[in-house]
């Protein structure tokens, strides 16, 4: 009974700012996501056997696993679900934005892009190749297929929320993430494991945190104020 008082107590608060302020306020979110250790896993680097192009390396470092000298875990996705304030506020009228994903040097970058559900994404080809750009759910059903020639680029749209990869049918070492969320709170860490998401109303959130190799984990915050200073760290034994 205490526990459902100051959670209502929390409610209150937040509808309170919502309605004596005319609007909410918003707070940073702000952190790092790290792998236990020392040691870490040394870099992964893929051998091409075909080379696409006269004078292309013999491999490419691979992007599924980047580790920091400091631990910092690179394209890992944060999201915060939920959120007092997000359910106050109703659907969003705002139309999602385009992502850009271009395939330059026979990689895609970035190697992960997070969507909101309905946004479209634009896939170009700044490599002096062609490509044979395809999609598959979580499911491995494959959801669109383009071949996309130099210098060009197609639309994709991103309907509902899941995990999709991209690869590459002509250069076997490319691959990427598409990872579309129904909230608008969302980062993607960089090289050193850091990640900052902006305009958060208060409320209690759900933190989940996904990456490639890691797999899927997460926490609960609450926001109140803005948080500067949160890490997580995926065990070793994840590994």
């Amino acid at each position: 009974m205490a526990l459902y008082r100051r959670n209502a107590v929390r409610f209150l608060a937040v509808l309170a700012v919502l309605v004596f302020s005319g609007h909410a306020a918003a707070y940073d979110f702000e952190g790092t996501v790290r792998v236990s250790g020392p040691p870490y896993p040394d870099p992964r680097f893929i051998p091409i056997e075909k080379k696409p192009v006269r004078g292309f390396p013999e491999n490419v470092l691979s992007q599924s696993l980047l580790i920091s000298p400091e631990g910092g875990l690179q394209n890992a996705v944060v999201v915060l679900e939920g959120g007092a304030a997000d359910v106050l506020a109703g659907p969003s009228e705002i139309v999602p934005p385009q992502m850009e994903l271009d395939q330059k040097d026979y990689l895609f970058d970035p190697h992960v892009v997070v969507l909101p559900a309905g946004a479209s994404l634009k896939i170009l080809n700044s490599d002096g190749l062609a490509h044979d750009v395809r999609a598959f759910n979580e499911d491995s059903k494959m959801l669109f297929r383009y071949d996309v020639d130099p210098g060009k680029s197609v639309e994709a749209l991103f309907e509902k929320p899941g995990n999709c990869v991209l690869r590459c049918g002509l250069h076997h070492w490319m691959h990427a993430f598409v990872i579309v969320v129904s909230s608008p709170h969302y980062a993607v860490t960089d090289a050193h494991g850091g990640f900052r998401i902006e305009d958060v109303p208060p409320g209690n959130y759900a933190v989940r945190i996904w990456h490639e190799i890691l797999g899927e984990s997460g926490t609960a915050i609450e926001m109140m104020d803005s948080v500067r200073n949160f890490e997580y760290t995926y065990p070793s034994e994840i590994r």
